[in-house]
Parts: C-alpha cells; structure tokens; sequence
C-alpha cells in the first residue's frame, strides 16, 4: 500500500536537506579557506663560515622567514640538525620555520667550520691489564671534541681478534667515537692482556696516547715519567737513575702517517720491573 507522508514529514525533510546543503557549503568554505602555505625561509648567504667556538646562535644570523598570511615568522625559526659533508668542515644545517596554521617549511644550507678538527682519543692509562683485572677497557680511554667536549659516553669498543678478552697476549680492539655533527672517528689499538705476576713493579708516562704530525720529532725518552717499586716512587723524568735499564720496542716513523704502538719495560735490580705501552698516532 502506498504510504502518503504527512504534512509534517514534508517538513522534516525539508529542514534536513537544507541543513546538508548548509554543512556542505560550509566544508567548501572552509576547505577554500583553509592555510595550507608554508612559510618561506630565506638565506643572507648560500654559505656560512664560523669558528667551533661561536654560539649556536649564530647560525640564525641573515636568516629570515615569511609567510603569506602571518607576514614575518622569522622568530619561529630553529635548527633542525646539522650533519657534517667532510672533514674540512663543511657541513649542512637544516632549518624549519612554521606558522599559526601549523604549516612548517624545512629549508638547508651550507656552513662550514674554519677551525673544525674530528674527535680525539685520549688515555688516562696505557691499555695493559693484568689477567685477574677488573677494569674495563672502557674506564681508561676518553674522547674530546671541539663541538661537544668530552664525549667519552659515545665512544664504542669492539674485539677484532677472534679470541676471548680474557686471553693472554695482545689484541686488536676497535674504538669510535661519534659527535653531535656525525661525524665517526675510529681506532684500531693494540690491547695487552698479560699474567699476574709477570711485572712486580709499576711503570707510568707522562701520556699513553699522543697525536703528531707527519715530520715531528719524537723521543721516546722523553715519556717516561715514574718508577714505583712497593711504596717507593723514582721519578724518570730526567732520565734513568744509576742501576735503572730502559728496554724499547716498536718503531715510529712520522713521515708516514699511521698508528704506532711503543713498549717500554724499565729493570731495577732483580727482578724489579715495570711496563707501559705508548700509542703513537701520527697524522698526514
């Protein structure tokens, strides 16, 4: 049977259609409307030269930003990241800019460093452990670079050689290091592992890891620092005291970069003896 509508159902849906024609008039609008441009970001120069030393700040300077409905947002500008292109110090930084409507514009540049130098290793003890010692090898090495100072906490080690740590004899053990630019330095040193006993006195040097460049003197003399035989110390700074023998092994050649390793074993009487290695790190 065919239903006839009331005169009140006529009118129900009328309001409905026109309140569909409303919402969808409504969402074309507002889709026309709608900020969907991103902000322009704009550079003083395509290059920026700067020292490690300069704040962080400076790589906003000449930098603007506009947008075509705020005007101005040069003051929402940040950095995003930098990452380094060589080890000259080029590098690329990586701006964005963004505003009221959320767009946010993404824009990068070149910097570079004029004083930039990669991440260094230092040792605050020669990588020489007893057999039974508890130290980890990480406890000995540190690391320092001209952006973030001390990155000791970045820096990994890993065993090359295909026995266990705990073996006796010297090891190849690969350190790295990365800074907030990217940028990985790495280092294969020479770890010894030797059995207790084997040196009843303890030998140090002014330095256990020293970086040269390719044609600088060394002496390998010039290192030694202490002799420590129980409680009592011998300073060998000017050289070796009467009834004091010095053994040496390892060449270094500083006309040829490379990493250089140097041992020192220093007798005092019998069997009074002491160790030390010094890594020699000679640069091109």
């Amino acid at each position: 049977m065919l239903k006839i509508l009331k005169k009140k159902d006529w009118l129900c849906l009328g309001l409905t259609a026109a309140c569909l024609i409303l919402l969808a008039g409504y969402r074309t609008i507002t889709g026309l409307c709608s900020d969907t441009t991103k902000p322009i970001i704009s550079f003083g120069a395509n290059t920026l030269t700067l020292s490690v030393q300069d704040d962080r700040a400076v790589l906003l300077q000449g930098v603007s930003a506009t947008d075509i409905e705020d005007g101005d947002v040069t003051a929402s500008l940040l950095i995003e990241n930098i990452r380094l292109k060589s080890n000259d110090g080029l590098a690329e930084a990586t701006y964005a800019a963004f505003d009221s409507a959320g767009n946010v514009a993404k824009a990068t540049r070149e910097v570079r460093y004029s004083d930039y130098k990669r991440p260094t290793f230092t040792l605050t003890a020669p990588l020489l452990f007893s057999e039974n010692s508890t130290t980890d090898v990480l406890d000995v090495i540190s690391a320092t670079d001209v952006l973030d100072g001390n990155i000791q906490h970045q820096i990994r080690a890993t065993m090359l050689s295909q026995v266990s740590d705990s073996d006796l004899g010297v090891h190849d053990v690969e350190f790295t290091v990365t800074n907030s630019l990217g940028d990985t330095t790495k280092l294969v040193l020479p770890v010894e592992i030797y059995a207790s006993g084997t040196y009843s006195a303890n030998l140090t040097l002014t330095n256990y890891l020293v970086y040269l460049k390719a044609g600088d003197p060394f002496y390998a003399g010039n290192y030694l620092d202490s002799f420590t035989d129980g409680s009592k110390r011998v300073s060998l700074r000017d050289g070796l005291p009467d009834g004091y023998t010095l053994e040496l092994s390892g060449e270094v050649d500083t006309q040829t970069p490379g990493i250089y390793c140097v041992d020192y074993t220093v007798k005092y009487g019998t069997p009074r003896t002491g160790h030390s290695k010094l890594i020699v790190i000679v640069e091109g």
